[in-house]
């Protein structure tokens, strides 16, 4: 039977990824860019085949079934795209590590030249920048998404289905029901944008949440607490800023 054949087919696909996917784990700290390189281009042609097979077997199972093989598919995909672009990342790092090490000739240059004139300063290792999660208080949507949009909607590298992907992860809460049933397609980012932008970044639904915000701030119970007056001041500061 045709569709028993392309289920063991898959499966099998599954299976090597899943090897793959384990062996990029244990060496992607340990080898060069080249190497990673190869291993990105493996796993992408594992997951282009796998969608292919979903497809295939989407269309031809039983319609009842359609919707939980979808749902499935399309978390396991989610997955593979999720370790496609940390090894992406990774491959980003090391190349950019590589562009900005020093070539000895300028060491050189830029030491004699900071002796004669000034003292060179010091190079700064910044930390990974961590996205805050939304999870439905409109009163941090514009926040939320900023770090978003700076951080992952102006990422030229990353295609639509990866945003999608980034962006179903950091929304949670209430707020997750609106995006979870669209599927990992290019046209469905935007449709996802305009769906949070609207129930959450409406002006009038912001309006009203800073509203309450403020009207929610507990009293101060005493005027020598030195400690609660900031405290006090900078969450209504904050909430009249964002008015």
């Amino acid at each position: 039977m045709e569709l028993d054949r392309l289920k063991r087919k898959r499966a099998a696909f599954k299976s090597s990824t899943t090897k793959l996917l384990k062996r990029i784990d244990e060496s992607k700290d340990s080898i060069d860019s080249s190497e990673l390189d190869d291993l990105l281009n493996l796993l992408q042609g594992k997951i282009d085949n796998i969608k292919i097979l979903d497809d295939q077997i989407v269309d031809l199972i039983d319609v009842n079934d359609i919707e939980a093989e979808i749902e499935r598919s399309e978390e396991y995909y989610e997955k593979l795209i999720t370790n496609r672009c940390m090894l992406q990342r990774k491959i980003n790092d090391l190349s950019l590590d590589s562009q900005n090490a020093p070539n000895p000739v300028q060491q050189n240059q830029v030491s004699f030249q900071s002796q004669s004139f000034s003292d060179p300063t010091p190079a700064v290792k910044l930390p990974r920048l961590s996205l805050n999660k939304f999870y439905g208080d409109p009163s941090t949507y514009l926040e939320c998404y900023g770090q978003f949009e700076n951080a992952i909607h102006k990422n030229n590298s990353l295609s639509k289905v990866e945003k999608l992907i980034y962006l179903k992860s950091l929304v949670g809460g209430g707020a997750a029901p609106a995006i979870k049933g669209l599927e990992l397609k290019d046209e469905n980012y935007n449709s996802a944008l305009e769906i949070l932008h609207s129930r959450y970044g409406n002006k009038d639904v912001l309006i009203q949440s800073h509203l309450g915000s403020l009207l929610n701030i507990p009293p101060i119970k005493t005027s020598n607490d030195l400690n609660a007056l900031r405290t006090m001041y900078d969450k209504i500061e904050t909430q009249i800023r964002n008015l």
